[in-house]
């Protein structure tokens, strides 16, 4: 092909298979673009859903000890006591047991047991620099109107009240600095179901709003927390915090601030929002206090987690501004990436078309003389098969006709055949190596090389016609090694006739079964082998089989490329159909029979082709 020519297919194919590429990127890019904004918000709201996770697994872990406390607390024995007599010996041992109670928590900023008036018993305050003190009755306080005394008195024998998180107060004003607060009291009831009291810990949620702030901090959007009124727990500025419980900080609440995102938060546990100023939020309900019911079944408490009071929301929010340069940021990237593939493919279809139809050339050139070579080296390798494995009949052989063939699958094969002629006698050795091709056809070369020194050796040792056992015995001593180190084996039928004494011997190993069609008998034995293949063991013992044969005996050997021959449809030419051939041909020639035999196979097999090689031997006494 021209030069000139060789370029000019070269940029068509290019064009050819970058034009419908580089149609099919404009589509995607254009798709993935609009998918952009969508996916952006999509993976906002799986972030916010991660994040609402992590927060409410790090709640409900320090929300568990606190719940665990209270239900010990409850069941005490000093508190029984003191509930069944209070004297000022059981108070004082019950303060002491709460003060070293305090003391190895540290974690409650205040531990009280509270009659059922509301006032203060006993009282455990941790201070500042977080020593446990009690509280001198002379500074006891009557609670008796505070919410949590309410909610907690009314509660059954077991039950367990969780306050909300808001911050605590001391004598009507809000204690500074801010000390975050929740809340969790059991009542104590006698037999009779009379409020004697209530078990009070005001455990410090400052450590649960740190592990707010620490599962929070590595976001780039602006997240808050509010509490189930719409008031900001966390978030936003400082002086717009905790505004339920300041007057002046009433207005800061989202249900005043945006409604229609308040009403779409409170009526959804999660979701997603585009608020009026193109905003779009993600929230999802924080309910740590939901999970405690399911810690506490241990201790066959019950927690009153439930309620509305005690739900959270969590709000993610990215401004329009933030989204639509998050989006503009994405889309450039798709479309820059788009380019650059593109770019990358044209250079690297052009070099592979270039490379391809070069190479096509070459190979057009060399798959010819490739192919030429191959077939004078098919035909050198039949005729050093047919040369090497399979003999020419003997011509000097009386009272014998004879007939053989061999067909390899491929070029070359794994069945051998062999023939020798000494003394009157006939010997014949058919034999199938495991695997075709070239390893088959080796390895069967060296076996018949084997026997044929074997036969040698001992006809120079006896001095006359050796017996079929010696040469079995002295190939096998030194084929059996060979195929056991190829992990091969081999079935071979070593035959020998007499025509004088009209005398046939063998010795099967593994091979197909020998034929005899007998003179006067309709039927045709078919008389098995009795020594396992060549390469299975080590064992040289090997069992002589015979029979006498008289003048219009036919005797067929063969291997299983005849009998396992296969149609289209996997059946098996088998065994009957063979010895059908043979008795209808049964008074015709050794070659008549063996055309017959081949033409009956090919019949059979057609439209299919052979699979295995295919050898078979046609003897008639005359």
């Amino acid at each position: 092909m021209p030069e000139r020519q060789l370029r000019k297919e070269i940029w068509i194919n290019t064009l050819r298979v970058c034009l419908p590429i580089a149609l099919l990127s404009v589509l995607v890019c254009v798709f993935l673009a609009q998918l952009s904004a969508q996916q952006s918000r999509t993976q906002f709201k799986e972030k916010l859903a991660l994040l609402s996770d992590s927060i409410q697994i790090r709640m409900v872990g320090l929300l568990h000890e606190p719940l665990s406390d209270v239900t010990f607390l409850r069941s005490m024995p000093a508190l029984q006591a003191y509930v069944d007599s209070p004297t000022e010996k059981n108070n004082h041992a019950l303060a002491m047991y709460l003060l070293g109670f305090s003391r190895s928590r540290e974690v409650y900023d205040q531990v009280r047991y509270i009659d059922a008036d509301g006032l203060e018993q006993i009282r455990i305050d941790l201070d500042a620099q977080g020593n446990a003190r009690m509280i001198p009755k002379a500074e006891l306080q009557n609670k008796r109107h505070r919410y949590y005394f309410t909610n907690t008195a009314q509660l059954s024998d077991g039950e367990c009240y969780v306050s909300p998180l808001d911050l605590n107060v001391e004598r009507g004003d809000i204690e500074r600095p801010f000390k975050p607060m929740i809340r969790f009291g059991m009542p104590i009831r006698n037999q009779a179901g009379q409020l004697q009291g209530i078990i009070l810990l005001n455990y410090l949620a400052g450590e649960v709003l740190s592990s707010f702030d620490q599962a929070v901090q590595k976001s780039s959007n602006d997240v808050f927390l509010l509490n189930h009124e719409g008031y900001y727990l966390y978030g936003g500025a400082l002086n717009q915090r905790w505004g339920f419980m300041f007057p002046a900080r009433s207005q800061y609440t989202l249900q005043k601030q945006d409604s229609a995102l308040w009403t779409c938060i409170t009526q959804n546990s999660e979701g997603k929002f585009l608020s009026a100023k193109g905003d779009f939020c993600v929230f999802s309900a924080v309910t740590p206090f939901q999970r405690l019911p399911q810690l506490a079944t241990k201790w066959g408490k019950k927690v009153q987690g439930g309620r509305n009071d005690l739900v959270m929301y969590l709000l993610c929010r990215l401004s329009q501004k933030e989204m639509s340069e998050k989006i503009q940021k994405l889309q450039t990237t798709i479309y820059l990436v788009a380019v650059l593939i593109n770019l990358a493919l044209l250079v690297l279809i052009f070099l592979l078309v270039r490379h391809r139809l070069v190479r096509r050339l070459l190979s057009r050139q060399r798959r010819e003389g490739e192919d030429s070579l191959r077939r004078q080296e098919a035909a050198i390798a039949s005729d050093i098969q047919d040369v090497l494995l399979v003999d020419e009949i003997p011509e000097t052989l009386v009272g014998l006709t004879m007939a053989r063939v061999s067909s390899p699958a491929r070029d070359v094969g794994g069945d051998f055949l062999a023939f020798w002629s000494q003394h009157g006698c006939l010997d014949v050795l058919i034999g199938d190596v495991m695997g075709k091709g070239v390893p088959g056809a080796l390895l069967a070369a060296a076996l018949k090389i084997r026997f044929t020194n074997a036969r040698i050796l001992e006809s120079a040792a006896e001095g006359e016609l050796p017996t079929i056992e010696a040469i079995l015995h002295d190939s096998h001593k030194t084929i059996t090694p060979i195929l056991i180190g190829f992990e091969r084996y081999a079935t071979l039928n070593y035959f020998r006739i007499d025509p004088q004494t009209k005398r046939a011997l063998w010795i099967n190993c593994g091979h197909a079964e020998l034929l005899h069609c007998r003179t006067g008998e309709e039927t045709i034995r078919h008389i098995p082998g009795r020594n396992m293949p060549l390469g299975f063991t080590q064992e040289s013992a090997f069992y002589r089989q015979e029979a006498s044969v008289a003048s219009g005996d036919v005797l067929v050997l063969y291997s299983d490329g005849i009998t396992e021959a296969t149609n289209s449809e996997s059946e098996f030419y088998g065994q009957e159909r063979l010895m059908d051939v043979i008795a209808s041909h049964r008074s015709e020639s050794a070659e008549t029979i063996l055309d017959e035999i081949l033409r009956d196979v090919e019949d059979f097999i057609r439209p299919a082709s052979r699979r295995d090689d295919l050898t078979c031997v046609v003897i008639c006494v005359e």
